[in-house]
């Protein structure tokens, strides 16, 4: 599974909220979702990158919301 994101990149808010609780080791309670039974294990957590502008990245970070829309 593709790791998730916030604000939108989950099956709904419940699991969202859930998956930024979780800490580094920690499981979720299960979830009943259209394709299955789910839980998430949080196997890490990924940093942000370091000397990233935003303004540099805005564009193409617009447009890939965009394209998911």
């Amino acid at each position: 599974v593709a790791p998730i994101g916030r604000h939108g990149g989950a099956p709904n808010p419940l699991i969202e909220k859930v998956v930024f609780d979780l800490k580094v080791g920690d499981l979720s309670q299960l979830f009943d979702t259209p394709a299955g039974i789910l839980c998430i294990k949080c196997t890490g957590i990924i940093p942000p990158q370091p000397g990233v502008d935003l303004a540099k990245v805005r564009p193409a970070l617009e447009k890939e919301v965009i394209d998911q829309k």
